[in-house]
């Protein structure tokens, strides 16, 4: 049976496929396209932070600018395990933008429907082999040939074997973010009154970070902490102890009308993981979850979209080249001199900067301005 020749085939459900799809049609006109939902992906739903400059990674997202239900977050403020100083960077401008997962999901989606990408949800897909022309794969019995794959997903075992693609993450990658939202009732919190998100930089002295955002209507709880430091139960008993923190600084005044730690959802997640992988493969270009392109802070919706929009021009230029897939490696040194930077964070020893942080607003800026930005703390 002749196969259906594709130029870019998008797999994934993450927000960041979406995008490299609408980056791909925005950039060759007429392009042969087609995004792929895997048969149950499933992201859920929870809070996220969001760069304001979200919408300006690339003009097939310009309409974002005016997503409604986003929230802006001026700055941060670093509690210490008890009550007492604190650190604090304010910013006149927003420097964070909080909202929904699904959201940003929906609005993604919608707009690739204005663009009439061809978007499909099939029963079953399958990676079969990588030929002279590109990838061979079956959707639903259909034989399909992509010239160039944008992966924002996970892949069977035997897929990434035939890709080239790593089976696991390097030691450290792998991180444990557990999270948990409620609708806060009446005197339930106190947040501060500057707009800024209480975090710790040091939970109860595990190494972990912890955040508490809210949307105005919502409020979310969440921990972060490597995998390798983690124990059984080690997300509940960290998220019981940032509950405390928070109420010993009065920002959380009723403890007991919280939701039950237990309660929480745990998610593992590969922070920095592109920055000690190949997102190159056999046709193929690592984007979003399944590059890796998670920052320091965990965040994930712009570190993850802008991998797609460096990968989609990286694709559409690469299909007008010869040798496709010697065309692909420039995707490597595209985003590392860029986003490479973003993903990093702070990479001093927090724990030593601790003290300067609480007592000294020049210092909390930097590490702040590092968490947010991507830029360094020693200047």
């Amino acid at each position: 049976m002749p196969s259906d020749i594709l130029e870019i085939v998008v797999i994934g459900a993450h927000p960041s496929a979406g995008v490299a799809a609408l980056v791909a049609a925005r950039e060759r006109e007429k392009v042969k396209l087609l995004h792929i939902m895997p048969p149950g992906e499933s992201h859920g739903d929870r809070l996220v932070a969001i760069n304001p400059k979200f919408a300006d990674l690339h003009p097939a997202l310009s309409k974002l600018k005016r997503l409604a239900g986003l929230h802006a977050v001026h700055g941060l403020t670093f509690l210490p395990d008890t009550a007492g100083g604190r650190g604090e960077f304010v910013s006149k401008s927003p420097a964070m933008l909080v909202g929904s997962f699904a959201t940003i999901s929906r609005s993604v989606a919608d707009l690739e429907r204005e663009a009439r990408i061809d978007r499909v949800a099939p029963r079953a897909t399958r990676i079969e082999r990588v030929v002279d022309d590109g990838v061979a794969m079956t959707i639903d019995g259909r034989a399909i040939v992509a010239r160039v794959v944008l992966c924002a997903c996970d892949l069977a075992a035997e897929e990434k074997r035939l890709l080239g693609i790593a089976s696991q993450w390097e030691p450290g990658v792998m991180h444990r973010y557990t999270h948990m939202r409620f609708k806060p009732g009446k005197g339930v919190l106190n947040l501060p009154a500057n707009r800024t998100v209480p975090m710790s930089l040091d939970l109860a002295g595990s190494g972990a970070w912890a955040w508490l955002l809210d949307d105005g209507e919502t409020a979310q709880l969440a921990t972060l902490i490597s995998k390798n430091v983690a124990a059984g139960g080690r997300g509940e008993a960290l998220m019981q102890r940032w509950i405390a923190q928070l109420a010993a600084h009065g920002i959380v005044a009723a403890p007991a009308r919280l939701p039950a730690a237990s309660s929480a959802t745990m998610l593992e997640l590969p922070i920095g993981g592109a920055l000690s992988a190949e997102t190159v493969a056999n046709r193929t270009l690592l984007i979003g979850p399944a590059g890796g392109f998670y920052s320091a802070c965990g965040e994930d919706i712009y570190p993850n979209c802008w991998s797609a929009v460096a990968a989609a021009k990286v694709a559409v230029a690469a299909l007008g080249e010869p040798h496709v897939q010697d065309a692909l490696q420039s995707y490597r040194e595209g985003w590392g001199t860029t986003l490479g930077d973003y993903l990093r964070g702070p990479q001093q020893n927090l724990k030593l900067l601790l003290p300067l942080v609480y007592r000294n607003n020049v210092m909390a800026a930097r590490v702040a301005e590092a968490i947010l930005f991507g830029e360094s703390v020693v200047r």
